[in-house]
């Protein structure tokens, strides 16, 4: 089982695509529990490995940020790895005027 990561342009379409990122219950558990509470909301609105989160392309701006500000910041390398795999997901995601779904599967 893994938390699965899609860009499509609707729901119905990411629940048929093949995920761009596939993170898998340890790795989530190890960054979503060291970091500090409420202070990326957008980023830690996936911190329910089994609820599912979409970030919509009009609010992948503020999500940059956050991702950015994260990177700068923290000194936990698996958090900043997958921040850094997440900023290419947005960019991507941008490029295309999709959606980014993040399901567990």
């Amino acid at each position: 089982m893994a938390y699965d990561i899609h860009i499509a342009k609707n729901i119905e379409l990411a629940q048929r695509s093949q995920p761009v990122l596939s993170i898998e219950m340890k790795e989530h558990e190890l960054v979503f529990s060291t970091l500090s509470k409420n202070k990326y909301p957008m980023f830690q609105s996936m911190e329910d490995y089994y609820r599912d989160t979409i970030y919509y392309n009009t609010t992948v701006d503020k999500l940059s940020s956050e991702l950015e500000c994260l990177i700068d910041i923290e000194s936990n390398e698996n958090i900043k790895k997958l921040a850094m795999k997440f900023l290419k997901i947005i960019s991507y995601a941008k490029e295309q005027s999709s959606d980014i779904y993040c399901f567990c599967d």
